[in-house]
């Protein structure tokens, strides 16, 4: 069964359509099934593959395909999308929900300062393989909360990969199948230089190889399974790609099970393209195309950071300041609140909001943010690393970032809000902007940030 009747709107992301499956009298629960959704134009062409984002409690089935704005322009005004489901589903012998194995499968949870998600294992030799726990993918609205990255530079002579292996009992005739959610992007002059890029189910002389693409691939859901033919106390998946050097990988959502997948169809879906408004050129005073986030008035939350912000790393103190001393009435003389970051020397910290539309070469666009700071800041940061930055996503086309001299806050005494500002002009299409407040190596002190702005300027 499908359901389609959700308003398509394209100033953002947005749900386009949902889907579930009955079993017999109930619906079938998406706790142990991932959902892919293939986008095609009219010729057959393959323009994205989006993950079907299950909503809570999974129990009831509902699955959304969520959509940017801007890809409903690539098949042009008038013409049509073809929204094409797939849902797999993990099955125990007795046909029943399998229960995932894996601890922390969905890469969140991290403590450590590896770079490698709790209880995920490296095995082989780091050398020059970087890992690191993200969460500013641009799967929107951003896959399923953090994902691994994973990167081995070109030339480079790691053999670092990552795994768990669960206690389990097999004899033989079992099957034990996995899943991950995969997703690449290939520098120019990278490659895959052998055959070590792949995800393994099982252990030993029975593990199955399942190969992971070798260019750049959109959110991509690999499956595999294992026949076992002797009996085992462990199991294990593992994610492989130190063949693959100048790749820039993610990982989501993995699945690891006693028993085998079952995948089904869905109703094919077709989207007639609608119009999109392009951001105009504008005065900030008129329109602020963050307004609803900029001003830090809100943390429904409560995680310290004003709603519409991301926040990676917990190195510094985060919170809402409402002492009305310490909030900008420069420029919009009825904000509520402020963000107050207490620095403390963090390599990681950074704040983040993602502002998304149908953005062109030639267009000027200004990320603007008020600050102050009391107390003794010191430190010796890089240019970017503790101040602005505006870009695109890593996934987004060709990289364009603004400048990183004169980036940085000052770390002199600055005791009135003082406005600070980047600017980027676009050379390339682009379906968003990230704009990221960076928090990094200052010590001591405290700084206050309010009034963030985004215009287009040209």
């Amino acid at each position: 069964m499908t359901e389609r009747n959700l308003r398509p709107t394209w100033d953002g992301d947005q749900p386009l359509y949902r889907v579930r499956f009955r079993d017999g009298e109930g619906w079938r629960n998406f706790a142990s099934a991932a959902v892919v959704f293939r986008i095609q134009d009219e010729d057959g062409n393959a323009i994205a593959t989006r993950p079907g984002l299950p909503v809570s409690p999974k129990s009831d089935g509902w699955a959304y395909c969520m959509m940017k704005g801007n890809e409903t322009d690539w098949a042009g005004i008038g013409k049509q999308l073809y929204v094409i489901p797939m849902v797999y589903y993990a099955e125990a012998p007795d046909r029943t929900p399998a229960v995932n194995l894996l601890l922390n499968p969905s890469f969140d949870t991290y403590t450590g300062g590896t770079g490698i998600a709790d209880s995920w294992t490296q095995g082989g030799t780091l050398a020059d393989m970087i890992y690191e726990v993200r969460q500013d993918d641009p799967a929107p609205p951003v896959i399923f909360g953090k994902c691994q990255r994973s990167y081995a530079p070109i030339g480079g002579s790691t053999t670092a990969f990552i795994s768990q292996s669960p206690v389990i009992s097999l004899v033989p005739g079992d099957f034990m199948s996995g899943g991950v959610w995969y997703r690449a992007k290939v520098d120019t002059g990278g490659s895959v230089t052998g055959t070590e890029h792949y995800l393994t189910v099982h252990s030993g002389a029975e593990a199955k190889k399942i190969g992971f693409p070798a260019s750049d691939t959109d959110w991509t859901f690999i499956v595999g399974e294992a026949p076992i033919a002797t009996e085992a106390a462990t199991s294990g998946l593992s994610l492989v790609n130190l063949s693959a050097k100048g790749y820039e990988i993610r990982y989501d959502e993995a699945f690891l099970f006693k028993g085998r997948w079952a995948s089904f169809p869905g109703e094919v879906f077709r989207l007639v393209v609608q119009r999109r408004p392009r951001p105009s050129k504008t005065n900030f005073v008129n329109e602020n195309f963050i307004a609803g986030s900029g001003g830090f008035d809100e943390d429904s939350n409560s995680d310290g950071v004003g709603d519409g912000w991301s926040k990676t790393g917990a190195t510094n103190t985060y919170s809402i300041e409402r002492d009305p001393d310490h909030l900008n009435i420069s420029i919009f003389p009825l904000g509520s609140g402020a963000q107050k970051v207490v620095v403390a020397a963090s390599t990681t910290d950074f704040l983040r909001l993602i502002y998304r539309g149908n953005l062109l070469p030639t267009e000027k666009w200004r990320f603007q943010l008020y600050y102050k700071n009391s107390g003794a800041l010191s430190g010796s940061p890089a240019n970017g690393d503790f101040g602005l930055i505006l870009h695109t996503e890593e996934f987004d086309g060709i990289y364009e970032a603004s400048l990183l001299t004169g980036a940085n806050f000052s770390l002199s005494s600055v005791s009135a809000y003082t406005a600070k500002f980047r600017e980027l002009t676009l050379t390339a299409a682009h379906s968003a902007l990230v704009l990221d407040i960076n928090l990094k190596t200052a010590t001591g002190g405290t700084i206050w940030l309010d009034d963030a702005l985004l215009w287009r300027t040209a």
